[in-house]
């Protein structure tokens, strides 16, 4: 499995992509979804999925968990 500080390098963060949130928010997040073993999560504004991807990792981690994701923009 991608180590997670790789992973982060590896995907836009606020700094590349205004639409996005900013790699310590995303490291926060892992970091919930981990430590609370949470089974299930929802991603609300996926836009392009650069969130979604650590968030993904975040449940690969925890394992058995499950990502679902929502956008309501129909241009992405």
């Amino acid at each position: 499995m991608i180590d997670l500080n790789e992973l982060l390098k590896e995907v836009p963060n606020k700094m590349e992509y205004k639409s996005t949130t900013t790699t310590k928010l995303r490291k926060e997040l892992h970091n919930i979804i981990v430590s609370n073993n949470h089974k299930c999560v929802l991603d609300f504004g996926t836009n392009t999925g650069c969130n979604s991807i650590v968030l993904s990792h975040a449940c690969h981690v925890v394992g058995d968990s499950v990502l679902y994701t929502i956008d309501n923009n129909s241009d992405m």
